[in-house]
């Protein structure tokens, strides 16, 4: 399942504030992801690469309060897997990091695409479990 209020717009955004971005001596960006049900758990999936073919290291992901370091990743991309439990409808996604650095910095790292998917509740993964045993069971008795 995908939610977000945005699309490749919104990508374009993201592009744009990371790359060109000049707040001070550093950068700081939220990308919005509404549509969200209060309580329940997701998974956010980023996809970075860099510009100029080095490293874009020293950049921070802010989600619900957990950050995320992005550090040391090597010239091509990184991915960044994270869970969490949404507290309101509307959850902002935090960038930031230094725009100057010895390795490349903040700057040159760029959002390529992401997907947000909702965990399956515990409860359902339950039933599923017990409709795989109840299977079983059954292709046993046949057998016998």
């Amino acid at each position: 399942m995908f939610l977000t209020s945005c699309h490749a717009s919104c990508i374009m955004m993201v592009y744009e504030a990371m790359r060109i971005g000049r707040a001070g001596r550093g950068l700081t960006w939220d990308l919005a992801l509404s549509g969200l049900e209060v309580g329940r758990n997701y998974v956010l999936q980023l996809m970075f690469s860099n510009d100029e073919n080095i490293t874009g290291n020293n950049v921070d992901i802010t989600i619900e309060g957990a950050t995320h370091r992005l550090d040391d990743w090597q010239p091509d991309a990184i991915n960044l897997t994270a869970e969490f439990t949404a507290s309101s409808s509307t959850v902002l996604v935090t960038f930031s990091g230094p725009l100057d650095g010895p390795t490349g910095s903040a700057r040159r790292a760029i959002v390529n695409a992401y997907a947000l998917h909702l965990l399956p509740e515990p409860g359902a993964m339950a039933i599923f479990v017990l409709g795989l045993a109840g299977l079983a069971f059954a292709r046993r008795r046949l057998v016998a």
